[in-house]
């Protein structure tokens, strides 16, 4: 949605100002991309030998997990553009954020079930903050300048990580310098001091 403060009768005795559109913005998105069936337990057919004879027989391919839902994300976005002088300096601003609820992972599980992994639903997580850009056309004639700047900020936190909230990585057997915790961003550069 947008507003064109420019075109309004009482701006039109601003003549710096060329353009003012004021704009916002809401929406609301799932991911399906969890594959097909993924929250049902898997059966494959495989041979086995019974009493000397191969026999057919059925094998658990895959781990259910029934909770599995939609991962959703939630955003907003309100935004400004700004035109002065004849185009001659343009500048935008734009404020954003974005819940992210049911983020799908695989999620390690004891070996002696017989898998390495299960998907769960593991994060929520929120990102945002804003971004700000300048323009300036300095010279328009046979020679021609133009400047440019931009600048954003883009910060997440991780609200939630599967049913304990236990961190990702920055331990084990061979060190990493990335881990995920609640109250921090993704992959947080972790390691001694």
């Amino acid at each position: 949605m947008g507003w064109i403060a420019s075109d309004e009768a009482f701006m039109k005795n601003i003549k710096a100002i060329n353009f003012l559109k004021l704009r916002a913005s809401y929406g609301k998105v799932g991911n399906n991309n969890i594959g097909d069936y993924s929250y049902l337990a898997s059966v494959n057919t495989s041979n086995y030998v019974f009493s000397n004879q191969v026999v057919p027989g059925k094998v658990l391919s895959g781990i259910g997990n029934n909770n599995l839902t939609w991962e959703t994300t939630t955003g907003y976005d309100l935004g400004l553009d700004l035109e002065l002088f004849d185009g001659r300096i343009s500048f935008t601003y734009d404020y954003y954020k974005k819940k992210t609820d049911g983020l799908l992972y695989g999620i390690d599980v004891p070996v002696q079930s017989g898998f390495s992994t299960i998907t769960s639903i593991l994060a929520g997580l929120i990102s945002g903050d804003m971004s700000f850009t300048i323009n300036s056309r300095n010279l328009t004639g046979a020679l021609k300048w133009n400047t440019g700047f931009n600048i954003s900020f883009d910060r997440n936190i991780v609200k939630q990580l599967g049913t304990n909230n236990a961190p990702i990585g920055g331990y084990g057997e061979y060190w990493d310098d990335n881990r995920t915790a609640v109250g921090h961003p993704i992959g947080l550069f972790y390691g001694l001091h």
